[in-house]
């Protein structure tokens, strides 16, 4: 379907309803020349290249912020998880007295980490510090809280160490990742 008299825009190359003045995505004017345009397009693709020497730079700060996404969703999943156990054990009458208060702090806690892990992944993206130690202190938290839980098993009740090597591996890793876009976040931008 094409819209009689719709305009494209040079900075952009999106098209645009006949009556607007101004490109609706990037805001240029219909009616700019080809300079405006063009230092519009270098201003657009500074940003884009000021993680340092290029792109190798780019994916490292982008890869935790990838990592970080699925840990919200896992989150979510959790806090949701726990919220239908709160509804079980308060239909359930042989229940504890505060046990669905336990499971709804559970829930709660879950949702409020996949809010700071949402949050951290989308400001992961745009190079912001505090993104990065959100995401080093949910690594540490979450995987030490994990090296506690496995220790109290009781003896007798399995082998508890591949999990630990898994916990160890898997937010040793993100640690790591969480570090390293720390430093390159502090680092300063080369094209700015």
């Amino acid at each position: 379907m094409t819209n009689e008299g719709a305009w494209i825009c040079r900075a952009c190359w999106k098209t645009n309803r006949p009556s607007d003045h101004r490109c609706y995505r990037c805001h240029t004017p219909r009616t700019a020349d080809d300079l405006p345009i063009e230092g519009q397009r270098a201003g657009d693709r500074a940003p884009s290249t000021s993680a340092g020497v290029g792109g190798v730079l780019g994916i490292l700060v982008a890869l935790p912020a990838i990592v970080f996404s699925w840990f919200w969703r896992l989150c979510l999943l959790a806090g949701v998880f726990f919220l239908g156990i709160t509804v079980l054990v308060a239909l359930e009458p042989r229940a504890p007295p505060l046990a669905w208060l336990v499971s709804a702090g559970f829930a709660g806690g879950m949702f409020l980490l996949a809010f700071a892990m949402r949050w951290a992944s989308r400001a992961m993206r745009h190079r912001n510090p505090w993104a990065f130690v959100i995401a080093l202190a949910f690594s540490v938290g979450i995987g030490g809280f994990s090296l506690f839980a496995l220790s109290t098993f009781p003896p007798g009740t399995g082998n508890p160490d591949p999990m630990r090597y898994a916990t160890i591996g898997v937010f040793g890793f993100t640690a790591i990742m969480a570090v390293v876009g720390l430093l390159l976040s502090l680092a300063p931008d080369d094209g700015a």
